[in-house]
């Protein structure tokens, strides 16, 4: 008799352990998605897209204020330039991040990615590349940016 319960509380103690792994490992990967798929969200930002083409498009002024097209807390704008990939992406912008539009077969827009206060991204295209290289990334406080006038 001794035998048999003793053989029952291994088998539960050996349970209650495989449980409390299972529950561990349920917590560490509900927290690893909880800080990391935030990151990886990426949103088109349609407002920023259409206000940017539209004054690109009609070249009616010499700047573009990104400041003035933003409504939300933003912390940095980077713009990528054709053909660049998700991993040159990923090092400048020091983070995660998931190419919505599959920059490195595209040539014919540029990528502005605005990197949100929350560890989010937005993005908008700029079908007419004629955004001036910039030798700093673009900030709340440094919002504006040179538009070239083609000839």
């Amino acid at each position: 008799m001794y035998f048999i319960t003793r053989v029952e509380q291994i088998i539960i103690a050996k349970k209650t352990k495989m449980l409390l792994v299972i529950s561990l490992i349920a917590v560490l990967i509900l927290i690893v998605i909880l800080i990391i798929m935030p990151r990886m969200y990426v949103s088109h930002d349609k407002t920023l897209d259409a206000s940017l083409n539209e004054q690109l498009q009609t070249a009616s002024s010499d700047t573009f204020d990104f400041g003035d097209h933003i409504d939300y807390e933003w912390k940095e704008i980077i713009i990528f330039p054709p053909y660049k990939d998700e991993t040159y992406m990923k090092e400048k912008l020091g983070m995660r991040f998931h190419d919505p539009v599959d920059m490195s077969l595209r040539d014919d827009i540029e990528l502005v990615v605005v990197i949100k206060d929350n560890g989010t991204f937005a993005y908008a295209t700029n079908q007419y590349r004629n955004l001036q290289q910039q030798e700093s990334n673009i900030t709340p406080e440094n919002d504006v940016i040179g538009i070239s006038k083609p000839y």
